[in-house]
């Protein structure tokens, strides 16, 4: 925030806040409340700011599959070992 010095603080995070990618839908929405709200530009800005870099930290580890964007790498699932040598599933 202390790039857009005159941003409304507020209005960032609950804009933001309800926003996980500024497509289309979103950036229209954004315009119409800047203009109804008579946001500083600085308002704007920081909006953008802040959703662009929540797209990019989901993304930092993200893989990406050929021309269709991202998949987000899941955890894999540990089985727990079934007895106390912890390498099998024997059952003991």
């Amino acid at each position: 925030m202390a790039k857009f010095k005159k941003a409304k603080k507020i209005a960032v995070e609950n804009f933001a806040g309800t926003c996980d990618v500024l497509d289309m839908a979103a950036n229209m929405n954004l315009e119409m409340d800047a203009a109804s709200y008579k946001w500083h530009p600085h308002t704007v800005a920081a909006i953008r700011y802040v959703i662009q870099n929540k797209v990019e930290e989901t993304l930092a580890g993200a893989v990406k599959i050929g021309n269709r964007g991202f998949v987000l790498p899941v955890a894999p699932v540990v089985e727990e070992s079934c007895c106390e040598c912890g390498h099998c599933t024997c059952g003991k």
